[in-house]
C-alpha cells in the first residue's frame, strides 16, 4: 500500500496531537526545527542541543521517545544541492519509521521553499521503498 502524498505550507493545519513523526533539519534560530519543536512543546534550549549534536554527529538525529521529531544536518539541506546526502538520511528515516509505524510523517526541508535537491530526494526515496513507511505522507513545500 503507498502512502497518501499531500502537500502543505507552514500556515496549513498539521494534527500534533496524533501519531505523527517530523523530519526536518538541523538549523538553529527561527527555523523549521524551531517551528516544529515549539509546536510539540520542545525548549528552545533543547532543540539548540539537539540541533548542534545532529550537526557534530553528521547524521540523522531523533528526540523520540520524548516526542516525534528527527533532523538531519544542516549541511545536505543548506550547503549543498547534491540530492544524494539527503536521500541517504531520508532513507534510514524511513527504515527507522517502518519499526515504529507513524501513520503520519512530515518532511520538512523548506528554506523557504523545499529546495530542487530536497524535493528529488524525497521523491527517490517514497518511490524506492514499498511505503509501508506511514498512511500519509506530508511534504511541507512553502
Amino acid at each position: 500500500m503507498k502512502a497518501n502524498i499531500t502537500f502543505k505550507t507552514h500556515s496549513d493545519p498539521i494534527n500534533y496531537a496524533g501519531n505523527i513523526h517530523i523530519l526536518t533539519f538541523a538549523e538553529q534560530g527561527f527555523s523549521t526545527l524551531d517551528i516544529h519543536g515549539r509546536r510539540l512543546g520542545v525548549s528552545r534550549d533543547l532543540l539548540s542541543a539537539f540541533a548542534d549534536a545532529v550537526n557534530q554527529a553528521d547524521e540523522v538525529g531523533s528526540l523520540y521517545p520524548q516526542t516525534h521529531l528527527s533532523a538531519v544536518p544542516r549541511s545536505c539541506v543548506r550547503d549543498t544541492a547534491d540530492h544524494t546526502f539527503l536521500l541517504r538520511h531520508l532513507r534510514e528515516f524511513l527504515a527507522a519509521n517502518a519499526d515504529h509505524k507513524s501513520k503520519t510523517l512530515v518532511l520538512d526541508f523548506s528554506t523557504p521553499k523545499l529546495p530542487e535537491h530536497a524535493e528529488i530526494a524525497i521523491n527517490i526515496a517514497l518511490d524506492s521503498i514499498a511505503c509501508d513507511c506511514a498512511e500519509e505522507v506530508i511534504i511541507i513545500k512553502n
